[in-house]
């Protein structure tokens, strides 16, 4: 009887830890979730505020002050901090380590890492005055010049992908591979290929042309010479 209790006892112990590690490893699901809902509270704040105000928040306080957030959580003990901008301003946070930073960064598009810190940015908002500033995605009506680029693009080594058309008045590039290349005029410093087709062909000195036309009359030339058989 006595090792039957204490058989139940052990049961229920052991159920009650696994019970009490699962509770813990819920609890801290949710906290995490909490913490993800909360940067992005943060940073919908900080938007809204720029909207208005014209200008971003000094610190988290202020929004919080002015009734633009409500109260948020501190991640491993850490306070969120605003790093305001002109034109970018970021919601920062410090980790305990750079991997547990860069798994919450991972659950937040437009933040990164630096060393244990996240960062997330938050760009100023376009006032409805600046819309007609701004380079659109799809064509808008009527309005052409929206979707026509105002300065230069660097695209810092990144590819441009899926392009259909490409109409350009000059074009320099260090490395080209087409399928197919129709060019009207091209200066070339150095050329190989294994095989070219081409209707006409002048260099500085002469033209195929007139080299087949040079060839052609000294084998006419050659032929004459054999016929009156002074050639051999």
């Amino acid at each position: 009887m006595l090792l039957e209790l204490l058989a139940a006892i052990a049961l229920l112990g052991g159920a009650m830890l696994i019970a009490g590690q699962w509770w813990q490893a819920e609890a801290q699901r949710k906290l995490r979730l909490q913490w993800i809902e909360d940067a992005r509270r943060i940073a919908a704040s900080l938007e809204l505020f720029w909207i208005d105000e014209q200008r971003p928040p000094a610190g988290i306080d202020e929004l919080i002050a002015t009734g633009y957030l409500q109260p948020v959580s501190m991640p491993w003990q850490q306070s969120w901090q605003i790093e305001p901008g002109s034109r970018l301003s970021y919601v920062t946070l410090q980790g305990p380590d750079a991997t547990r930073t860069a798994w919450l960064s991972s659950k937040l598009p437009q933040s990164f890492t630096s060393g244990t810190q996240l960062r997330l940015a938050v760009w100023r908002p376009f006032s409805p005055e600046e819309s007609d500033g701004a380079l659109y995605r799809v064509a808008v009506a009527g309005e052409p010049e929206l979707n026509q680029m105002g300065t230069a693009l660097d695209m810092n080594n990144h590819d441009v992908l899926n392009g259909g058309y490409v109409q350009a008045a000059e074009m320099k590039t260090s490395s080209l591979a087409s399928q197919t290349a129709t060019i009207q005029s091209a200066t070339v410093q150095s050329l190989s290929s294994t095989g070219i087709n081409a209707t006409y062909v002048t260099t500085s000195q002469t033209s195929i042309a007139q080299l087949a036309a040079d060839l052609a009359e000294l084998r006419d030339l050659w032929q004459q010479c054999r016929t009156d058989g002074n050639c051999k």
